[in-house]
């Protein structure tokens, strides 16, 4: 009974992500953006069919599994960055053949010892079942994410819904895409993302290792929330509330830096990672992300007192500002917050009160488990500031 309502469990899973892919139905602004913008979309209900029986069914004996061997990941990292350069001298298109059979090679190895490194340290910290089994099971494959065609109302900043699009776009098929859906009323931008919440998730063959656990351990986060009253609106891409994305994001952080340092630690005796706090922090990011504050504030005021057009005339104006002090935008509007935003460390995020609340509820929890099962279960950011006041 139980290993049934463990599939029952993990097919309501996958019913939710790849449910967020549909398009709606003809009176929602999702149906009419996919009208109007006119550029072939990624479907996620066809990614999840194709890649879930392979991410399911690649198996490594325990101790292959939990070898770790970051000169593998290199080395994979390497091929795969060679497979996806244009053949810039004679004799690459041998050595890219190679680099292609290295990749063929390595991705399924590099892939099981990642996800299976993430899952011990996983159950290490309580968050399998009763038996200690992970669920889901991290399971993630390597490929490039798709485009995002972020959209957020113009009249504030909020992420009003996300479209996944096939293929690369060059900033001029960007910016077509992003005028062709604003002539819906909304602000729009196209953004790349560094992972999707599918199932399996799905991660760009980039960074390193130490980068790698983390993001492999973020996505699986994301799907922990799934079947939980935080993050099923937002798996489905229904979420409204910007207060509750960004409490799921910054937990899904939080959770994620413990684990992947964890996991880097354990496995490759390393104590460094993406978020390290060894060093002096780098002027000209700080500075970046100070500006980015600034105008946020700015532009949430103008909002606020319903000056829309005066809010992206100084968008504009800041934009232009920002490149002449070394910073390139491609564009900044009410999108580019509602997607940068969303992030508790980004650049462009508020001064969010729930980011804090977060941060405090993970400090006053005893354990990482204990956390993710009290921030999982509120669906507002005043339950989630109820949690504190008990």
């Amino acid at each position: 009974m139980a290993r049934i309502m463990r599939h029952l469990a993990l097919l309501a899973v996958l019913a939710l992500v790849a449910g967020g892919a549909g398009g709606g139905t003809p009176a929602t602004l999702e149906y009419r953006l996919y009208r109007e913008i006119a550029t072939p979309t990624f479907t996620v209900a066809g990614f999840v069919v194709t890649e879930l029986p392979k991410a399911l069914g690649i198996g490594l004996p325990a101790h292959a599994a939990l070898a770790a061997d970051e000169d593998l990941v290199r080395h994979y990292l390497a091929a795969a960055q060679r497979t996806t350069e244009r053949p810039r001298v004679d004799g690459a298109t041998a050595d890219g053949a190679a680099a292609r059979a290295d990749r063929e090679r390595l991705e399924p190895l590099v892939e099981r010892m990642l996800a299976t490194q993430v899952a011990a340290i996983l159950r290490d910290e309580g968050l399998g079942l009763s038996g200690g089994e992970v669920f889901p099971p991290v399971r993630f494959v390597f490929r490039d994410p798709p485009l995002m065609l972020i959209v957020s109302p113009r009249e504030q900043v909020a992420l009003r819904t996300a479209v996944p699009l096939a293929g690369d776009l060059d900033a001029v098929a960007m910016a077509e895409v992003e005028e062709r859906a604003e002539r819906l009323g909304v602000s729009a931008l196209v953004v790349q993302i560094g992972g999707l919440a599918t199932y399996p998730a799905m991660l760009p063959p980039a960074g390193d290792v130490a980068w790698l656990l983390e993001a492999v351990a973020h996505e699986w986060v994301h799907n922990y929330f799934t079947v939980r009253p935080l993050g099923w609106r937002y798996a489905l891409g229904v979420e409204r509330d910007p207060a509750v994305i960004t409490i799921n994001e910054t937990a899904a952080d939080l959770v994620a830096r413990e684990i992947g340092r964890r996991a880097l630690r354990q496995f490759y005796g390393e104590t460094t990672g993406p978020h390290s706090a060894a060093g002096p922090p780098d002027p000209r990011t700080a500075r970046f992300r100070a500006r980015m504050r600034e105008i946020r504030a700015q532009v949430d005021t103008l909002l606020a007192a319903g000056q829309v057009e005066a809010a992206e005339v100084y968008m504009a104006q800041q934009r232009l500002a920002l490149e002449r002090e070394g910073f390139a935008l491609r564009k900044l509007n009410q999108a580019y917050f509602a997607f940068h935003g969303s992030y508790a460390d980004g650049p462009a995020g508020r001064l969010d009160p729930v980011v804090a609340d977060v941060k405090e509820l993970r400090a006053r929890s005893a354990s990482l488990r204990a956390f993710a099962d009290a921030v999982s279960g509120v669906g507002s950011a005043a339950e989630l500031r109820a949690l504190l006041v008990r």
